[in-house]
């Protein structure tokens, strides 16, 4: 009986020194939080694709769910446990952090969508071509590539101007004959990725 008394108290000490499994569990949810959410960010501001904004949006609308669930968790806890309020205290600031986080990350994403665009130009025709600029706006052009071998490609993000055109954006660049080639294009999309071509129609046309 002496034992069974000593050994409920050694367990009931070790519970007030260790963590409960939800403040583990907590704290693992805080920290994936975190790390998918930058995943997401990082990944498109590489690719600048739509699909990921939208994946991105409902992960983030689940993570707010289950973010404020086990937060309110945590708040109940520091209130009902005086013996883990240390370390409760700790996850709670750990997901308080992660809100100035989003918050950021959120505007970074607001930024990109209304000034930034990922511009991929393709050599589809059968020379190199050269000194290849864009005009987004007058007398400023932007250099892609001083060359684009045969059948590669360049990627170029461009941030928006005040100074930005109006009308259709200018690509420039000289071809194998050594001839300056004048493209217009619609406006750049901004916040998404956009791929040129330059194909072997294109490259015999409209010659400077």
């Amino acid at each position: 009986m002496a034992f069974d008394i000593l050994d409920i108290h050694e367990q009931d000490q070790e519970s007030k020194q260790n963590p409960r499994f939800y403040l583990q569990l907590a704290k693992y949810i805080a920290w994936i939080s975190f790390i998918i959410g930058t995943i997401f960010l990082v990944t498109y501001l590489i690719v600048f694709h739509e699909n990921i904004l939208i994946f991105g949006l409902l992960y983030t609308l689940c993570a707010i769910a289950i973010n404020t669930i086990v937060l309110l968790v945590l708040l109940w806890g520091l209130y009902r446990q005086k013996e883990n309020r240390k370390i409760i205290a700790k996850r709670i600031a750990l997901f308080l952090v992660n809100i100035p986080i989003a918050i950021v990350y959120f505007f970074i994403v607001i930024y990109c969508l209304d000034n930034v665009a990922r511009l991929t130009i393709v050599n589809d025709t059968n020379n190199t071509i050269n000194a290849l600029t864009i005009y987004v706006e007058e007398n400023n052009p932007i250099l892609i590539a001083n060359a684009i071998e045969k059948g590669a490609s360049k990627t170029k993000y461009i941030i928006k101007s005040k100074n930005r055109l109006n009308r259709e954006n200018e690509i420039k660049y000289i071809n194998s004959k050594n001839e300056t080639i004048i493209l217009d294009i619609w406006g750049l999309s901004y916040g998404s990725a956009q791929t040129i071509s330059i194909n072997k129609l294109i490259d015999n046309q409209d010659i400077e």
